[in-house]
C-alpha cells in the first residue's frame, strides 16, 4: 500500500492568549502547500488530519488543490497521539496523514530505521507491505529552506 504522512504548513507563532490548537496557516503556508501540490507525484484518494486548525487547513487545502473530496479529523494524528500505533491504525492505501512535528519526525524515523526531519508542508510517501516500509518520496517545498 502507498501512504503519505505531512508536517502541517508553517503556522502563525505561538503567542500569549492562543491556544496552540488554534493557531492558523501563515500567507507562506498557505504557498508552501500550493507549491508542494504542484509537485506531488501521487494522489491521495483520502487525506486523514489532526483537529488542529493548521493541520486542518493545510488539508483542506491540498485536497482543494488536488480535486480530493474525501477529508476527515482524527485525534490520533495530535501532536501527543500520534506515534508507531497511531500509524498503524489509520495507514491504508491511498491515505495521507497530516499531522505535527516532532510525532511525524519520530513515526517516520520508527518506520524507516534513520533519523528524519521534516520542514513544514513536506510529504513523506512510503509503500508499506507487510513490515517493510520503503520511502518513494520525500517532497519539500520550494519555500522551505535547508538548515
Amino acid at each position: 500500500m502507498i501512504v503519505g504522512v505531512m508536517r502541517h504548513a508553517k503556522a502563525e507563532p505561538k503567542k500569549p492568549g492562543l491556544p496552540d490548537e488554534d493557531r492558523r496557516l501563515t500567507d507562506e503556508g498557505r504557498k508552501q502547500v500550493e507549491a508542494i501540490a504542484d509537485v506531488m507525484p501521487w494522489r491521495p484518494s483520502r487525506i486523514i488530519h489532526s483537529p488542529y486548525v493548521r493541520a486542518r487547513e493545510t488539508a483542506e487545502l491540498l485536497a482543494s488543490k488536488l480535486g480530493i473530496t474525501n477529508v476527515e479529523e482524527s485525534r490520533l494524528l495530535t501532536p501527543d497521539k500520534f506515534n508507531l500505533d497511531a500509524f498503524k491504525k489509520l495507514a491504508s492505501d491511498g491515505v495521507l496523514m497530516v499531522g505535527h512535528a516532532p510525532s511525524v519526525e519520530e513515526v517516520l524515523s520508527g518506520l524507516l530505521g534513520c533519523r528524519v526531519k521534516m520542514k513544514t508542508a513536506s510529504i513523506a510517501i512510503l509503500e508499506v507491505t507487510g513490515n517493510s516500509v520503503t520511502l518513494l518520496a520525500l517532497l519539500v517545498p520550494p519555500t522551505s529552506s535547508l538548515p
